[in-house]
């Protein structure tokens, strides 16, 4: 007796493959390896042969030197073509379609190397259409490439932020320029054919700049967020080449160039400048970033108008402070506090004005705690009206590393003077004088003598203490041991126990011999 299968069996049965079935899938994958190759095969081809047209040279300049390389080309075909030129860095090589222009820097005695030029159509407007290239059946032209490059060569890109300016609040903030490259920069001229859109002849440029020689460095503090105007006048700087900068034409066809995209630069004419057209003057536009960022680019200088040979290189760094402002009457005070938070470590620090004798920092010697916040009290007592930058540096005692550092926005302003004085004096000679003050209020008050210059004038009593109404004499002595010939004018304030001024004299004085 047969029995039957069960359902179970039969799908088993169903599931089982075929012996034709490997092959079929040997052969689906053999179909589809010829269809891969032969997608690909082209592009192969066309691989092959490019690396089999490619034309490499190694180019050395100088930091910031023009260079031009000549480059022969042939037209491959027996019919007139129009050729596409690709250069992957436009900003650093370019072809130099312009006889003018060619001639020009030939008579700048720029370095041409590879082929030489033959003066044929290859400088005619007709040949070069923007990035189009028209030629002949089999033409052979020679394209001349001017090459310059503004990067910093290997090593020579920004620092990297010292110890101390780590210290400051902003700890991830890093230096900004343009991205350093490495020991040598690859730019390919790619000459592709419009209508059939394939290469015909690549040209592979390594440069490698020299290393850079760096002639003179600046260093420039800012407030953040503001735009930097700085002048600097060559006829103040000494050594180097600035010594010949004025002489012949130089003067009159010096230039400048930045390696920072963002930094404006050029050469001017002072009002002092030694003749008409000459220029004595190179200005920096940049905009500072947040603090405390600190920024670093190279300035060339050049003695063409063409920007072909550079006769000096400057190393800028432009640091981005904190700004306080801050505002005061000559003769009063304005007070101000800033935080300064700790580093890693608690170290103990000073601080240090470039005005001290207008701006004080209390305490001007603290111990700053690590991650901690510290409260620092900045005076301002202006001695002179106007606005003034003043730099304010805390500085650690053992190592003497930048710790923090600010800057105050100060404005003196000018005082009402209430009565005039006018004294003579001889150089050498000592003098005393009285005046007369009353005491304006009903109530007792007791006010400070001061002056804009204590060098000169001394006070006896410095301080009055006046019943209301009463009326004292004040002494004073005028010291022109120190001084030499010329006026003076003195500004004497009656400042309160607030340090407000009640009153203000003015004593023009005269010294003479």
């Amino acid at each position: 007796q047969i029995s039957q299968p069960h359902e179970g069996s039969q799908q088993l049965q169903l599931s089982m493959p075929s012996a034709d079935e490997p092959r079929r899938v040997q052969q689906q994958v053999l179909v589809d390896v010829s269809s891969a190759r032969a997608r690909k095969k082209q592009a192969f081809i066309r691989e092959q042969l490019k690396k089999n047209m490619v034309t490499r040279q190694i180019i050395k300049p100088a930091y910031g030197e023009a260079m031009v390389y000549e480059f022969p080309f042939v037209n491959p075909y027996s019919h007139e073509m129009v050729f596409e030129l690709r250069i992957s860095s436009p900003s650093e090589v370019s072809v130099l379609s312009r006889a003018e222009e060619y001639r020009s820097l030939k008579a700048a005695r720029v370095r041409f190397i590879g082929s030489e030029s033959i003066q044929q159509r290859d400088m005619e407007p007709e040949l070069m259409g923007g990035n189009r290239l028209y030629m002949r059946a089999n033409e052979r032209v020679v394209l001349p490439l001017k090459i310059q490059s503004l990067h910093p060569p290997q090593g020579f890109g920004p620092p990297t932020v010292p110890s101390a300016a780590a210290d400051a609040p902003s700890t991830a903030s890093q230096p900004t320029t343009s991205t350093p490259t490495g020991p040598g920069r690859l730019v390919s001229l790619d000459i592709v054919s419009a209508s059939h859109g394939h290469s015909v002849g690549v040209l592979e440029l390594q440069i490698a700049p020299q290393p850079l020689i760096i002639d003179r460095t600046f260093r420039f503090s800012h407030p953040e967020r503001e735009l930097m105007r700085q002048v600097i006048n060559l006829s103040h700087l000494s050594g180097g080449a600035a010594a010949t900068m004025f002489s012949g034409p130089t003067a009159r066809s010096l230039t400048a160039a930045a390696s920072h995209p963002d930094v404006v630069t050029g050469a001017g004419s002072s009002p002092l400048a030694g003749g008409p057209g000459t220029r004595d003057e190179v200005f920096i536009k940049y905009k500072c970033g947040p603090a405390p960022e600190v920024t670093h680019f190279y300035v060339i200088l050049y003695g063409d108008r063409l920007l072909a040979r550079p006769i000096e290189v400057w190393q800028v760094f432009v640091h981005s402070l904190r700004k306080v402002d801050m505002r005061a009457m000559i003769g009063q005070t304005s007070v101000a506090s800033v935080v300064v938070r700790g580093a890693m470590m608690s170290r103990r620090v000073a601080a240090y004005a470039t005005h001290p004798d207008e701006l004080q920092v209390a305490p001007d010697s603290f111990v700053l705690v690590a991650g901690a916040l510290t409260e620092v009290l900045l005076t301002f007592k202006p001695v002179t009206a106007g606005p003034k930058d003043i730099k304010v540096h805390i500085v650690d005692v053992e190592s003497r590393e930048l710790v923090y550092a600010l800057i105050v926005a100060a404005e003196g302003l000018g005082p009402l003077v209430t009565r005039t004085f006018e004294m003579e004096i001889p150089v050498g000679a000592v003098a005393n004088k009285k005046i007369s003050y009353t005491n304006p209020y009903p109530a007792f008050r007791t006010f400070t003598m001061r002056c804009n210059q204590p060098w000169l004038l001394q006070f006896t009593p410095p301080r009055l203490q006046l019943p209301g109404g009463a009326t004292r004499p004040l002494g004073l002595t005028f010291d022109a041991r120190a001084a030499t010939t010329g006026i003076l004018d003195v500004l004497v304030f009656v400042n309160d126990e607030e340090e407000r001024t009640e009153e203000c004299f003015k004593i023009r004085t005269r010294i003479y011999r």
